[in-house]
């Protein structure tokens, strides 16, 4: 189910500070030391997959929202 607004799902305006939050913990678990090597490829591809949606939070809907 689409929801485009709503208390319990994350708006436009507040799509950047999750973006960051969650970009922020894998980067954190990425310098953990104790983690397997194909788990930090799957984290580094998750953080990829993030930055290119990241660079669409600079668009004018985001803009707009606030």
């Amino acid at each position: 189910m689409l929801h485009i607004s709503h208390e319990r799902y994350p708006t436009i305006k507040n799509s950047i500070p999750i973006f960051n939050w969650i970009m922020d913990k894998i980067k954190d678990f990425d310098k953990e030391a104790n983690i397997d090597e194909i788990v930090k490829k799957a984290a580094c591809n998750a953080m990829e997959k993030l930055k290119k949606y990241y660079q669409y939070t600079d668009g004018i809907i985001y803009i707009i929202s606030n």
